[in-house]
């Protein structure tokens, strides 16, 4: 498997996993961030502990719907079945368990703003992972003869997607920072302008189209957008 690994990594890190590495690096990242802050933009426990639970229960339960073959095909692999997560999933369920927390505890106040500075940091993060990973997870790009194209571990030249998706996320990050944005816009801004861009890389990137030509990961990207959308029409405030 080091020999599917980006050629720099394979060279000079072959021991050192570079998912897990750049993962935790990112929970890091985005943890410190939002410790650092804590003061500044006050969320309470009980929301901040169901955004994770979400999160993590939302990145792998889309993780699994992504190529419904291959993961009936993984049934009987446990280890498979819990490698498989996507990011989508994770702001989706975060998103949609901070939206039931608040019902349930009768909070109106935005809350969810707080959280996208730390999550683009940690996600820029963690997509350094998925670059020096190479094709070993399959968050690389489809083959190109475009003259920016790199060998990713496998000799074929390809779309630097964990690269593309960096420069969008630093793109973010300096919209949030100086974009005029009022209490809840801040994260509905934010999930249309990233699950747009999950939605139209999607053509150079895995898996296959499930359903009318779409990818499971486009299907739930346009569900985020419309949400998003009607939320910042509606113009009510934070949206989790």
């Amino acid at each position: 498997m080091d020999k599917l690994l980006h050629p720099w990594w394979a060279a000079h890190l072959p021991w050192l996993p570079p998912h897990l590495t750049f993962d935790l690096l990112s929970a890091a990242v985005g943890m410190g961030w939002v410790v650092a802050r804590r003061g500044k933009q006050p969320t309470s426990l009980p929301v901040s502990v169901m955004a994770l639970i979400g999160a993590l229960l939302g990145a792998r339960v889309l993780g699994l719907l992504v190529d419904p073959v291959e993961t009936w095909s993984l049934r009987s692999q446990l280890g498979a079945w819990m490698q498989q997560k996507t990011v989508v999933g994770g702001i989706l369920g975060g998103w949609i368990a901070v939206e039931l927390t608040k019902w349930r505890l009768g909070i109106t106040r935005s809350t969810a703003d707080s959280f996208v500075q730390p999550l683009l940091a940690a996600m820029t993060v963690g997509r350094l992972g998925c670059f020096f990973a190479g094709v070993t997870d399959r968050t690389h790009g489809d083959v190109t003869a475009l003259p920016w194209a790199m060998d990713l571990g496998d000799g074929l030249p390809r779309h630097p997607l964990a690269l593309y998706e960096i420069a969008v996320l630093v793109g973010i990050m300096a919209v949030m920072r100086w974009a005029r944005l009022t209490a809840g816009q801040r994260w509905r801004v934010f999930v249309v302008a990233y699950m747009g861009w999950r939605f139209v890389s999607a053509p150079i990137a895995w898996p296959e189209p499930v359903l009318g030509g779409l990818t499971t990961l486009q299907i739930a990207s346009a569900s985020g957008i419309v949400v998003a959308l009607v939320g910042l029409l509606r113009d009510r405030g934070g949206p989790g």
